[in-house]
């Protein structure tokens, strides 16, 4: 009589493991698939919240979206606002990371308070307190600016400045976050290695760029990608209280365009196109960025 051959280990791994996957499959299905799936749907439609029933008008949205002037000057700001944020949400936390990390405990307890103080603020009272600062007249930019003998700027009012005013009040309330991270990634690397560079001699910059930056690749990957995914949800608050898209929709972004298309002017299906096109967009540069910055998987410390 034959034997029964004995089941692979990792299917009866596979097989235990199941229970506990169920409750995060549910909550991923039911808050990021579903909606995922039903906006896709609605950007086939027209629909204005109050009609009963969407009307099926296929791929009217996207045409309509994409042919529009309007659309690509969106799209430009977008891009601006994402490059903005790069800086401010991922070189500056990365490059203060790099210069607070030699510092003693205490000195670099009290750097992770004061530069992580902002993210406790909320978005609104932050947006409020950078609105008063941008004050064309009297604001305390311009002031120090005159004292300097520089002339001040009509920060919110003028198209060439409210972009880059709105994404440093942005990153301002966001940065401290992305900054614990990478210091966190920083700090992480094994004492014993740079003992070991700097006995074959290994100087600042080369123990920057050979030793400390690629094993901290990892981390910096997540920050680069958290700093532009969440690039635009952070601009939200302060774009709808210090400028509301204006002037003349200079400070719009595809973001805030796709919630005042749904909710101002109730046009769901356009808002609906728009929020497929940001997604595209968003995954496809997330997913570019992680393979430029991760090329491999191992550490080049040579």
């Amino acid at each position: 009589m034959t034997e029964l051959a004995p089941r692979p280990r990792h299917t009866r791994g596979g097989r235990r493991a199941l229970p506990y996957l169920i409750p995060a499959s549910a909550v991923f299905g039911v808050f990021l698939f579903f909606p995922l799936l039903a906006v896709t749907a609605l950007s086939f439609t027209e629909w204005n919240l109050i009609s009963p029933l969407p009307r099926f008008v296929g791929l009217d949205n996207y045409a309509e979206l994409l042919t529009s002037a309007d659309f690509g000057q969106t799209l430009l700001q977008t891009a601006y606002y994402l490059a903005l944020a790069f800086i401010g949400n991922f070189l500056v936390p990365v490059l203060l990371a790099v210069l607070t990390l030699g510092a003693g405990p205490k000195l670099l307890a009290c750097y992770r308070t004061v530069l992580f103080l902002p993210a406790v603020v909320s978005s609104a009272v932050g947006a409020i307190v950078w609105q008063y600062l941008y004050l064309p007249d009297g604001g305390p930019i311009n002031a120090a600016l005159d004292i300097l003998g520089w002339h001040g700027a009509n920060w919110l009012n003028d198209p060439t400045t409210v972009i880059p005013a709105v994404a440093a009040a942005a990153s301002w309330n966001s940065f401290g976050f992305n900054y614990i991270v990478a210091l966190g990634g920083l700090s992480g690397i094994p004492a014993g290695v740079r003992e070991a560079a700097r006995l074959d001699g290994a100087g600042g910059w080369v123990m920057l760029t050979r030793i400390t930056l690629p094993m901290a690749r990892p981390t910096l990957v997540f920050v680069a990608t958290a700093a532009l995914l969440q690039a635009l949800p952070h601009a939200f608050v302060p774009l709808q209280i210090m400028t509301g898209g204006g002037p003349d929709n200079a400070s719009n972004n595809l973001f805030f365009d796709v919630y005042r298309t749904a909710f101002q002017f109730f046009q769901i299906g356009q808002s609906a196109a728009g929020s497929v096109v940001l997604i595209a967009l968003l995954s496809a540069a997330a997913i570019l960025q992680y393979r430029l910055m991760d090329r491999r998987s191992t550490y080049d410390l040579v």
